[in-house]
Order: structure tokens, then sequence, then C-alpha cells
């Protein structure tokens, strides 16, 4: 079982993780965010439950479901509450939500932000459309963009993978 703690306040995890009841409990989980569309999170009385159906697909549309992840999460903050979100593999879609309640929250940019949960989980990798969407989100937040795609050998990918991608051609 792997949980990743961005903050104080804010977990995220793998939807096997997001079963373990005794875990959650042992860590004081008082909110899950379960962002999938079929899989289960764990249910007891002293756990909110939220679902926020989205599918990890480039083409799916989480913008317009950022502000309420983000404001419920803050909301659990605030009364001394901790969340979970999770997606099927704790990748693409939970590191999402958590990327944006950052930016949002703690005023950070989107490269920043990014770089506060790749340091709970060094394996996140929002898909290309989800980061579109984040771009988007900075923007709206922040009226600038600390992130572009660019494109390395051919592939097209966000600018805070360049030195990833860069040292690997090295090789």
């Amino acid at each position: 079982m792997a949980y990743y703690r961005v903050n104080d306040h804010l977990y995220f995890s793998n939807a096997v993780s997001a079963r373990d009841l005794d875990k959650l409990l042992y860590l004081k989980i008082t909110c899950i965010i379960n962002a999938t569309q079929r899989q289960q999170s764990a249910q007891h009385p002293s756990i909110d439950f939220h679902r926020i159906s989205v599918a990890d697909s480039p083409q799916e549309d989480i913008l317009k479901h950022l502000d309420r992840a983000t404001n419920i999460i803050h909301e659990t903050a605030r009364r001394s509450g901790r969340a979970l979100v999770h997606c099927k593999s704790g990748v693409s879609r939970a590191a999402t939500i958590c990327i944006a309640y950052v930016m949002k929250y703690q005023n950070l940019s989107l490269r920043e932000a990014h770089d506060v949960v790749r340091k709970a989980r060094w394996a996140i990798r929002p898909n290309d459309g989800f980061w579109e969407q984040l771009m988007t989100y900075e923007k709206r937040l922040r009226h600038t963009n600390s992130v572009e795609f660019i494109t390395i050998q051919s592939l097209r990918l966000p600018s805070v993978y360049r030195q990833e991608y860069s040292n690997m051609n090295q090789l």
C-alpha cells in the first residue's frame, strides 16, 4: 500500500490503497476524493466521500472539476482534516488534482506545484490533455504560464521534463 503525502492535510494514492480502511484511519483521513469512474474507495462514517468521475484520457475535461476538488481539499484542511485523492494508479488524475490544489491554495506556479507533488511521488505523470488543462488553470489563477509544451526528438512534452529527457539523450 502506498500513500503519498503532499502536506499535512493532503495525500494521494492508487485505488487499492484507497480501500485499506485500517491505514486510512491510521493516517486520520477524513475525506476521500475518488477521481475514477468505477474504482471503489473505503467507506466509513468518519470519512466524507466525493466522486469526481473522470477517465484518464487526454480528451477528458478535468478542468471543470478542479475548483470543486480543490475547494473540498481546502475545506477539509480548514476543519483540521486530511484529504486523500485517488485514481486507479495515483499517477495522472490524482496528481493533477493535487497540483491544482497546490497552485490555488499555496499560490505557486504550475512548475512549482508540480515540483511539490513530484517530491511526494517521483512517478507522477498527468497525461498531455491534463497538462494543457493545468496550463489553462494556471493562466486563470496567475495570468501567466510557467510551463509550455516542447518537442525533444519528436516527443511533445511539458517543459518540466526538459532536463529529464535531455539527460536521457546523452546516454
